[in-house]
C-alpha cells in the first residue's frame, strides 16, 4: 500500500470522526467515521487501521475531555452555590459512599428514587428530610438527580470525593464505634467493639480515647486494625479508671478511605445503660496536619425483660441491686470513715506537740526549723579556682533558661540519629503540655502531630559540626 494511500486513508478517517455529531464519546465518534469509510475503502484493507485510529482518537479526545465530576459541577454551578445545598450536600455525599448503600446505588434505583424521593429515606435513613423534599419540590434538584452523568458519578466513590473538592465543601472524616447500640450482655460476660474511620484521606495516623462507665464496664484489652498500612508503631494504650487512650502512626498513608482503626474488649460489671463515648479524637495526614473529624458514640441498653410461656414476666433477680444498695449505704462503713477522720488523739497530738529549742555547746540555743522546711537548704557560693565565686541558680529556674539544640526538634534524645527511640520518648510523653523536648512542633502539647513529625524524619543521621 503506498504512502499516498494510507495519507488518504487518514484524512478521510479524521475528516469523518470531525463532521460525526450523533455520538458523543470519542470511541462511539471513531466507530462512526470508521462506518463511513467502510463504505468507501475496502473492508480488508480499512482493518489496518482500525485499531491503531481508534486508539489515538479516544486518547486525545479523553485528555481533552474534563472528568465527568468537572462537567457536572460546570453543568449545575449556581445550584451547588446555593447556601441550603451547601449545608446538606457533604453528609449526603458521606451516606452514599457507604460500601452498603454504594451496593444499591444501580441506575434502576437511581431512576426510581428520582421519581419517588422518599425512596431515598429507606436506603438512607439518617438522610436530613430538608434534603428530601428539595428533592420532591425543587425544579433545580429535581433536574441534577434525573441527569444520567449524575447516575454515573454517584455509582464511583472516587468520583464523589472529586465532586466535593470541586464544591470546596469537603466531605468531613467521621470516626465512630461500631456497633451503636449494643444490649447488655451478663455479668462477667465480655463483648468487643471496633472504632471504625469512614471518609477519611491520605492517613498516616491517629489518636484517641475511648470513656465507658467504671461501674458498667471493665476495660480488657486491644487489638490493633487493618485501616492503616505497613509496620504501624502504636504506643502502649494509656488505661484510666474511665477511658482508655491510643496513638497509632504509619510509615505510609493509608490505601483506603474507611476501616477499622481499633478493637477493644469489655467485660460487663454490671447490667445498667451506659455510653461509650469518643474524645481527643485526631487524624493525622502525611503532613502532619491533623483532619476535620466529627464522631459517634455507642450505648449500651439494659437487657429486655424476658417472657415465659405462661406469659408471666420475669423481672431481673433484685438481689443484685438490692446487694449494691446495702453495700453503699452501710452505716458502719460512713462511721468508721467520720470517726477516723476526727480522731481527737491526731488533731490533739498534732497542735499540742511543739518543737523546743536546742540548746548548743557554747550555752546558746536553735530554733526549731519549722515543719514542711528541712529539706530546703539554701545554695551557697562556690568558689573558683581565680578565688571569684560563682551564685547559685536560684531554685526553680533551671529550666527557664532556653537551651540551644544541636540536632532538630524531631532528633527528641539528640543523639543525632532519628529512629525508634524518639519515638517512644514522644509516645511517653502523650498529653504534656508546655516547652518540654517531646513538642516537636513547638505548640505546647505533645500528641499525634509530634509523632508524625519524627516519623518522617525516621532513619535520618545528623553529623556532628
Amino acid at each position: 500500500m503506498t504512502d499516498t494511500f494510507q495519507s488518504l486513508l487518514l484524512i478521510s478517517a479524521v475528516a469523518a470522526y470531525g463532521v460525526s455529531d450523533k455520538p458523543r464519546h470519542a470511541y462511539e465518534r471513531c466507530t462512526y467515521g470508521v462506518q463511513m469509510m467502510s463504505r468507501i475503502f475496502s473492508k480488508h484493507l480499512l482493518s489496518i487501521f482500525i485499531v491503531g485510529i481508534c486508539a489515538i482518537f479516544a486518547t486525545r479526545t479523553a485528555a481533552q475531555m474534563p472528568s465527568l465530576a468537572t462537567r457536572i459541577f460546570e453543568r449545575y454551578q449556581p445550584l451547588f452555590q446555593r447556601d441550603d445545598i451547601r449545608e446538606l450536600l457533604p453528609d449526603v455525599l458521606i451516606a452514599l459512599k457507604q460500601p452498603d448503600i454504594q451496593a444499591l446505588l444501580r441506575p434502576s434505583m437511581i431512576k426510581l428514587i428520582s421519581e419517588n424521593p422518599d425512596l431515598l429515606r429507606i436506603i438512607v435513613p439518617e438522610i436530613d428530610n430538608r434534603f428530601i423534599e428539595l428533592l420532591k419540590e425543587d425544579p433545580e434538584v429535581n433536574t441534577l438527580i434525573n441527569d444520567p452523568d449524575l447516575h454515573v458519578l454517584l455509582q464511583n466513590p472516587a468520583g464523589i470525593d472529586e465532586l466535593a473538592v470541586l464544591l470546596d465543601i469537603g466531605t468531613v472524616a467521621s470516626v465512630g464505634i461500631v456497633p451503636a447500640s449494643i444490649e447488655s450482655p451478663d455479668v462477667g460476660d465480655e463483648f468487643s467493639i471496633a472504632v471504625v474511620a469512614t471518609n477519611a484521606q491520605n492517613v498516616r495516623g491517629y489518636q484517641l480515647s475511648v470513656q465507658f462507665d467504671p461501674e458498667v464496664l471493665r476495660y480488657v484489652s486491644w487489638q490493633q486494625g487493618t485501616y492503616l498500612s505497613g509496620d504501624v508503631f502504636a504506643a502502649s494504650a494509656t488505661v484510666e479508671a474511665d477511658q482508655v487512650s491510643f496513638v497509632a502512626i504509619a510509615p505510609v498513608k493509608a490505601e483506603r478511605t474507611q476501616g477499622v482503626l481499633l478493637t477493644l474488649r469489655f467485660e460487663v460489671v454490671a447490667e445498667k445503660a451506659s455510653i461509650l463515648s469518643l474524645s481527643n479524637v485526631m487524624l493525622v495526614n502525611s503532613d502532619g496536619i491533623g483532619l476535620p473529624v466529627k464522631t459517634e458514640d455507642s450505648e449500651i441498653i439494659e437487657p429486655m425483660s424476658v417472657e415465659i410461656a405462661d406469659s408471666e414476666t420475669v423481672e431481673p433477680t433484685p438481689s443484685e441491686t438490692e446487694d449494691t444498695e446495702v453495700v453503699e449505704s452501710v452505716p458502719v462503713e460512713t462511721e468508721d470513715t467520720e470517726t477516723v477522720e476526727s480522731m481527737p488523739e491526731e488533731t490533739e497530738d498534732s497542735e499540742t506537740v511543739e518543737s523546743m529549742p536546742e540548746k548548743t555547746e557554747d550555752g546558746g540555743t536553735v530554733e526549731p526549723t519549722p515543719e514542711g522546711t528541712e529539706d530546703r537548704v539554701e545554695p551557697m557560693p562556690v568558689d573558683t579556682e581565680d578565688g571569684g565565686t560563682v551564685e547559685p541558680t536560684p531554685e526553680g529556674t533551671e529550666d527557664t533558661e532556653t537551651v540551644e539544640r544541636s540536632t532538630p526538634a524531631w532528633d527528641v534524645n539528640e543523639d543525632r540519629f532519628v529512629n525508634i527511640l524518639d519515638l517512644v520518648l514522644v509516645s511517653a510523653n502523650f498529653g504534656m503540655e508546655g516547652p518540654v523536648p517531646t513538642d516537636v512542633n513547638g505548640d505546647n502539647t505533645v500528641n499525634i502531630l509530634d509523632l508524625t513529625l519524627v516519623v518522617n524524619h525516621l532513619g535520618e543521621y545528623y553529623e556532628e559540626p
